[in-house]
């Protein structure tokens, strides 16, 4: 026979979940939505049907225990945590914003320098030269453009060199670029990076900034109740999260990279806790399983970059693959074409849970000069306690690959590093060994060491040694910091090199430019071999930055000014700005001069006579929160938003009009047929309008939204009336009306 019952689940109360359960005479049966509700899993067996709707018997259950409280019509239920649903929480939910699409624009970026130099003897006497560097941008919604150039006067160099030309386009939903024009190649685990002219198709994980393309570890555990899952990283709470009775596993747990622990508290109603502990090792050199990223090339090598415009050689062919297998292990293939060199090879990244991550590579090569092979071998780790990296390549004599000098790709690479920390101090240990198939050999090791010294700065200490030759360099300089601008730096420096022994003493004080507009300036005075002073300015305005510099050493003595900045295009409106980096936005505050514009809550412009202004430096596929100042907008704005969030393409512009609007209002008082002011209370309506406004006490009233000759409307229990406002003067923010006729 059906009944209704009340709920309670380990001892807690289910105040949404009313069953209408069938009962039998040892047994009772709950509805499909009622498991659901109660996050309990369903058991196995056919369900029971009773005027059409799907029943459960609990006995079918093994793990749960139950009765009736006949007194209070509840049914209670007794379960462990396995009887629950497994919930999953993915911690890297947030989905990638969508792009806002550019519309046609474009932007120039300049950097103006002249410099003399004079000399009080030799042979050169005095001259100068100036340089300027170029560059255009455009854009669309069918991608982005961008040539870069350098012109030159004064100097045995060309006078004008094109540098970079180029057309990309971004496929946010497929993480890719495909990029026309000079590109630089990707050049894998044991390729090298090439300057060509063609195209480039490949993976770009920075157009989702937000994705992860590393495996993250996930944690489980079970509650019996619901509970709540506080997650520590490293003794650093992260996050936290509610979740129901039963098993759950958090997965893409958000860790640091590198080495560390993590560390898991759930705590149920009743105020229960567990604690789960985990340490863990992630690696962004490794992919998530499944995960692909490439990389294709084609085109000719760019020779003489910064001497010819055009000069182009060999036709080069590269294709990169990289794919996830498992969470522990992830592979690599790359060829390469150059000409009529050819190599291929294969990588292997394995991830180490207690160590760090270790590489394998093989590489094979045929060339005009025979066949070759190298082969590599690496380890990399992070961790609070030391970190560390080591790589070693080992070549034959006829191996090849493209971008390899002149002498050939070396016999032996060796590259050691070590950071640690030691007596409250962090120190660094490098070694570095390059050995040729000419005798020829580079062994250099390095320390460097920082301590801070309380209110007198820190002290860092540098030391070098070649052990081929036996030369050395010993650095050793204190750096105080003055305010969050504002350094001083004192250093000394003893060097030796092919027998001769070296050295200077240096002072340096240095203000960095403000984010707005504001001077910056460094001062220097060098002791050693020649005396050498020097100083520099910059001066940052809103539109350029502008600088000068001098300095002399010994009998030489050197003088330059620059300017730098930008103009930037989009619709009608052209901007003037200091220099154009990352994307940008045009922002309209209804037609408000003077407004002062916030990026990430930080003041960076203001608008212009039109309303407008130029925002710079937004980050690409990234959320940029613009706002306004409030305390900028007068008395007769409109406000529906104050910021909004805008997600540019990259190295693009676009316009953005925030929910600020001017309306002409007035304030007045309002008297009926009988001179007798309305009624506090009554409701005042503009004609053609659904927004009201309140009359106050005495008939003072309040109006916005007129335009011109504006009829407005009164209301009061049992009674109405209309008048006619007269026209409001532009130039009034909320004029003062008087006393106005209502019949």
């Amino acid at each position: 026979m059906p009944v209704w019952l009340a709920v309670r689940v380990n001892g807690v109360d289910q105040p949404n979940v009313t069953a209408q359960a069938l009962r039998e005479p040892d047994d009772l049966a709950l509805p499909l939505d009622v498991w659901s509700e109660l996050h309990l899993k369903l058991p196995s067996g056919q369900p029971l049907q009773h005027d059409g709707v799907a029943y459960r018997r609990l006995s079918s259950h093994p793990g749960l225990r139950w009765q009736i409280d006949e007194a209070s019509q509840t049914l209670i239920i007794e379960a462990p945590a396995s009887a629950f649903a497994t919930t999953r929480f993915d911690l890297d939910d947030e989905p990638p914003r969508a792009a806002v699409a550019s519309t046609a624009g474009g932007y120039v970026n300049y950097d103006l320098q002249w410099q003399r130099a004079d000399a009080d003897t030799g042979p050169v006497g005095s001259r100068s030269w100036s340089t300027a560097l170029v560059e255009l941008g455009g854009f669309g919604t069918a991608g982005t453009g961008r040539v870069t150039g350098l012109m030159r006067q004064g100097l045995d160099m060309p006078s004008w060199v094109r540098l970079d030309t180029s057309w990309t386009v971004d496929q946010p939903s497929r993480m890719a670029s495909l990029r026309l024009g000079d590109a630089i190649g990707k050049p894998g685990t044991w390729g090298r990076s090439l300057r060509f002219g063609g195209v480039q198709w490949s993976t770009d994980f920075s157009i989702q900034p937000g994705f992860l393309s590393f495996p993250l570890p996930s944690m489980q555990g079970e509650a019996v109740l619901p509970s709540t899952v506080d997650l520590y990283i490293n003794n650093s709470q992260r996050l936290r999260r509610q979740v129901p009775a039963g098993a759950f596993d958090l997965t893409e747990v958000p860790l640091v990279t590198g080495q560390g622990e993590v560390r898991m508290v759930v705590r149920d109603l009743l105020g229960r806790e567990q604690v789960v502990v985990q340490p863990y090792y992630v690696s962004p050199s490794l992919l998530r399983p499944g995960l692909h990223a490439y990389s294709y090339e084609l085109g000719l090598v760019r020779e003489d970059y910064g001497l010819a415009s055009n000069h182009y050689g060999r036709v080069l062919a590269t294709a990169t693959d990289r794919l996830g297998i498992t969470e522990r292990f992830t592979r690599e293939l790359r060829v390469e074409s150059l000409g009529r060199q050819r190599s291929a090879g294969a990588t292997g990244l394995w991830l180490l849970p207690a160590f760090g991550t270790v590489n394998l590579s093989a590489v094979g090569s045929d060339a005009s000069r025979g066949t070759g092979a190298l082969l590599g071998a690496g380890a990399e780790r992070q961790a609070t306690d030391w970190s560390g990296s080591v790589q070693v390549r080992v070549a034959s004599r006829r191996f090849s690959q493209a971008g390899e000098g002149p002498n050939g790709a070396p016999r032996l690479s060796l590259a050691l590093g070590l950071g640690t920390t030691w007596l409250g101090s962090g120190v660094g240990v490098s070694y570095l060994q390059q050995d040729g198939w000419r005798g020829e050999s580079h062994r250099i090791v390095a320390v460097n060491t920082a301590r801070q010294l309380g209110r007198l700065g820190t002290l860092g200490l540098v030391a070098l040694r070649d052990l081929a030759t036996g030369g050395f360099t010993l650095a050793l300089s204190l750096t105080h910091i003055l305010d969050n601008r504002s350094i001083a730096t004192a250093a000394a420096t003893r060097n030796r090199e092919d027998g001769r022994r070296s050295g200077y003493e240096s002072v340096q004080l240095q203000r960095n430019l403000p984010d707005g507009p504001g001077l910056g300036y460094q001062v220097s005075a060098e002791r050693g071999v020649f005396d050498r002073y020097a100083a520099q300015a910059a001066w940052q305005t809103d539109h350029a930055v502008l600088s000068a510099g001098v300095a002399r050493a010994g009998h030489n003595a050197d003088a330059r000014v620059g300017a730098s900045g930008g103009m930037a295009w989009l619709g009608d409106s052209v901007f003037l700005s200091r220099r154009i980096d990352g994307s940008f936005a045009v922002v309209e505050v209804a037609d408000y001069p003077g407004v002062t514009l916030l990026h990430d809550n930080r003041p960076v412009t203001r608008t212009d006579s039109r309303g407008r202004a130029l925002v710079s430096g937004l980050r690409g596929y990234e959320a940029n929160r613009i706002s306004v100042d409030p305390a900028d907008l007068p008395m007769d704005a409109d406000v529906d938003a104050l910021e909004a969030l805008l997600t540019p393409p990259a190295r693009s512009g676009v316009a953005l009009r925030l929910g600020v609007e001017r309306v002409r209002s007035a304030s007045f008082r309002l008297v009926g047929a009988d001179g007798k002011a309305l009624p506090a209370g009554s409701v005042l309506r503009v004609a053609g309008q659904s927004r009201s406004f309140p009359v106050g006490f005495d008939g003072k009233a309040f109006a916005s939204g007129l335009a011109g000759r504006t009829r407005v409307l009164a209301r009061w229990p049992g009674h109405e009336c209309s008048t006619w406002l007269p026209a409001i003067d532009p130039g009034d923010e909320v004029p003062e009306l008087g006393t106005l006729r209502c019949e």
